[in-house]
């Protein structure tokens, strides 16, 4: 008994004097990030959305105006941020001799209108968008105080109403949507 209680305290004694040496080597990471925006159409995840046409074959259709199919965009934001619309000329466009474009007396902001028909931004629609309101030169509010995520979706649609007083024709003009970070 003795020796098992001698064996057990030596055994004891020598590993308390048994040490695990160890080294420690820390690194600061740093994140160097900026603030980034993009605003794209979803049906081609690109900045330049695809020819809208808008066809008019009644009668019905120049009194009354016609709907597009909705088109949704996308903001990639890591700021919250306000979405904005414009056209890029106060007249719609026509292709003279069919190349030539040429302005024509067709007003935008008297015959497109536009409007936000589904918001998953978190933001406000202004309320001239959430029904029809006109598309002006100046840059409208149309989404205000919008979440930034990675995936915040907007749909819009237009109507146009021409009505009788323009020739049979293709009469074009850009549509310019601007996200902005707060």
């Amino acid at each position: 008994m003795k020796r098992l209680l001698l064996l057990f305290s030596f055994c004891c004694a020598t590993g308390a004097y048994a040490q695990n040496t160890s080294g420690v080597a820390v690194t600061n990471a740093q994140l160097g990030l900026n603030n980034v925006l993009e605003i794209q159409f979803t049906n081609n995840n690109s900045s330049n959305g695809n020819t809208l046409t808008l066809a008019f074959a009644t009668t019905n259709d120049l009194a009354n105006g016609v709907e597009s199919p909705m088109q949704e965009l996308r903001v990639r934001s890591n700021k919250n941020f306000n979405v904005s619309v414009k056209s890029s000329s106060s007249k719609f466009y026509t292709n003279w001799f069919g190349f030539w474009p040429v302005a024509t007396s067709m007003t935008v902001a008297d015959v497109l209108d536009l409007k936000v028909v589904n918001n998953q931004t978190g933001g406000t629609i202004n309320g001239a968008y959430s029904d029809f309101g006109d598309v002006k030169t100046t840059s409208q509010s149309l989404i205000t105080n919008a979440n930034s995520g990675g995936n915040q979706i907007f749909q819009i649609k237009y109507k146009a109403t021409p009505g009788f007083g323009y020739a049979a024709g293709i009469y074009y003009t850009d549509v310019i949507y601007t996200a902005t970070q707060q």
